[in-house]
């Protein structure tokens, strides 16, 4: 069997304290689907491992996938502090790298999750070692949150060896331009669509009121956090027809329980879900909302779980690719002006109206290219003669 190293910032062990729950579901499914078309996977974390009592630590553990599958996971510790620790991971990527080959043995492909320094040097080095193929998985620009020391080293990194990059899967047209001016191949892959069964009452809203809106994410302020809830506060000021159901988890989490707390008819607020109550809830919901604060370099995973529930959703700008432009007609964006997304939640009766056919139609294109098994069918045409 043709063996794998996924190389990303990644813990299957730790995913319940991560407040990543986009890009955690994401590396699940992509990692299901490897094992699925014939790859021995091992996941090389680069993660830091906050719980664990050692300061020095460097061992695998068999992890099972939700499809039966099995998969090493190599874990590593330098350091009790995250930043050092972090350092010390780029001082020793090589020893990390020997210790999963002599565990498991030497990888065919390497793929890599987002272009940060650690993920990148592993695949060069390993492409000094036996040429293989290597594919970046690029989900994020590097100074899209921001410009820092950090930032500055994953870009520098990454930039001095495009070269040895095969194949890129980009989150976004802007990372596809990116990967093209470098002549790498590249795929738009912003994320999976599931096929969710409609269900019209909670999205025609026939027999509820007030109008229920939703947002399941990370509670941060490049989600748009500040946004929402001045958006919230000022519904609810305004004694407007609106209840507001939020999950997630980041630094704006006590904001959130205090409007919970305070306006127990208007917020519910449930903290971090597991999988089987968030569709629950996102099925409760009449509107969708993704605020995030619009950025080149990122694209909003949100958006593509959305539309898998038939919902109307209202959201700030996003970027799109050429082949995603259609998504438009189906999803109500605007400026991030809350007088503005207050007047389009309490037009809910008649936006769904309008909006039904278009949405079930994107979800339907959607689902040609960004299912499951319509991604498994690209990876395996990617990967098939290294198998």
């Amino acid at each position: 069997m043709s063996k794998l190293f996924f190389v990303a910032p990644f813990d299957p062990l730790n995913v319940s304290k991560s407040r990543f729950f986009a890009a955690n579901k994401k590396i699940f499914l992509i990692l299901g689907i490897l094992s699925d078309i014939g790859y021995d996977v091992v996941l090389v974390s680069s993660i830091f491992q906050k719980d664990s009592a050692s300061n020095f630590l460097q061992k695998s553990y068999l992890h099972k996938l939700d499809n039966g599958k099995l998969v090493n996971v190599v874990i590593s510790k330098f350091s009790p502090f995250s930043k050092i620790d972090y350092f010390f991971k780029l001082l020793n990527f090589k020893k990390i790298i020997n210790f999963s080959i002599q565990k498991f043995g030497a990888p065919d492909v390497v793929w890599v999750y987002n272009a940060y320094s650690f993920e990148i040097l592993c695949i060069k080095y390993l492409k000094k070692k036996s040429g293989l193929f290597s594919v970046l998985e690029f989900e994020d620009w590097h100074f899209s949150r921001g410009i820092g020391l950090k930032s500055i080293l994953d870009w520098t990194i990454w930039k001095t060896n495009t070269h040895l990059i095969d194949f890129s899967f980009c989150v976004n047209s802007f990372l596809e331009d990116i990967s093209r001016v470098n002549k790498t191949p590249s795929f738009i892959f912003p994320g999976f669509i599931e096929f969710i069964e409609y269900d019209d009452e909670t999205s025609l809203n026939i027999v509820h009121k007030p109008i229920v809106c939703g947002y399941f994410g990370g509670l941060t302020k490049d989600k748009g956090m500040d946004f929402l809830l001045r958006l919230i506060n000022l519904s609810i000021k305004r004694d407007l027809d609106i209840t507001w159901t939020i999950t997630g988890e980041g630094p704006y989490f006590k904001y959130f329980e205090d409007l919970r707390a305070n306006f127990p008819e208007k917020v519910s607020f449930f903290g971090r879900v597991d999988e089987v109550v968030l569709q629950k809830l996102i099925r409760s919901v009449n509107v969708l909302l993704n605020p995030h604060i619009p950025n080149k370099g990122i694209f909003p995973f949100k958006v593509f779980e959305y539309l898998s529930y038939e919902k109307l959703i209202i959201s700030s700008y996003f970027d799109l690719p050429d082949t995603l432009l259609y998504l438009k007609d189906s999803i109500i964006i605007n400026k991030l002006d809350e007088q503005l997304w207050l007047d389009q939640i309490l037009k809910f009766h008649s936006l769904i109206l309008d909006y039904r056919s278009k949405i079930q139609e994107s979800k339907g294109k959607l689902f040609l290219d960004y299912s499951h098994e319509a991604i498994k069918s690209r990876f395996l045409d990617l990967l098939k003669k290294y198998l």
